[in-house]
């Protein structure tokens, strides 16, 4: 009898598992999730990027002005989603990550973004050494910055944010949501602002 009511309940959670929307998966809020804009904001922005990739370094100041145009209505959300053709998509990941562990994300975000160009090219202690360069310059500690980028909990968050968005067949960066709806590879500021006047509500 147990075994048979616990299969029915395994039954029931795989039921429900496979019935969530997978486009949904990546915009569930986390503890630690990096976030502008305001709080009560009633349209989110959420970005899956790579900071080794030229598209994402492009669109990078597309949310920025998308905040400076609407900053009671729109929050902002990145996440990481290092592609495995670039060979340092996944170290400037963790790189961001560990940055923000100091309470320095944005910051390292932006220098990241900034110097992509700078790091991309070099060799894998190259772009190791640039990034400890970075957060020495972001005023740091470098030492724990090392550390904590070899450490297992900032792994685990650049893995469970690679999750969520392969879950949601993401291939490619930069991928945009706008209050869930993917975006169809926008190239503008006109395109985002046109979704997001779209989806800010109207008063009847």
């Amino acid at each position: 009898l147990g075994i048979g009511l616990g299969a029915i309940i395994l039954g029931v959670g795989l039921f429900k598992f496979a019935g969530t929307p997978a486009q949904l998966a990546p915009l569930t809020e986390r503890a630690g999730l990096y976030t502008k804009g305001a709080s009560t904001a009633t349209i989110t922005l959420t970005e899956f990027a790579d900071f080794q990739c030229p598209a994402c370094r492009t669109a990078n100041d597309i949310p920025s002005q998308v905040l400076s145009n609407y900053p009671n209505d729109v929050k902002f959300v990145f996440r990481n989603f290092p592609l495995t053709s670039h060979p340092f998509g996944t170290i400037s990941a963790l790189a961001s990550e560990a940055a923000g562990a100091q309470g320095k994300f944005w910051e390292m975000h932006d220098v990241l973004f900034e110097k992509q160009s700078s790091w991309a090219g070099l060799s894998s202690k190259g772009a190791r050494d640039a990034f400890i360069g970075y957060g020495k310059t972001l005023g740091l500690d470098t030492t724990k910055l090392s550390s904590d980028l070899d450490s297992g909990a900032v792994k685990d968050a650049v893995d469970a944010q690679i999750a969520t968005g392969t879950r949601s067949s993401i291939s490619s960066t930069p991928t945009f949501y706008v209050n869930g709806k993917k975006m169809a590879q926008p190239r503008s500021y006109e395109e985002f602002r046109k979704f997001i006047t779209d989806a800010i509500p109207t008063n009847p």
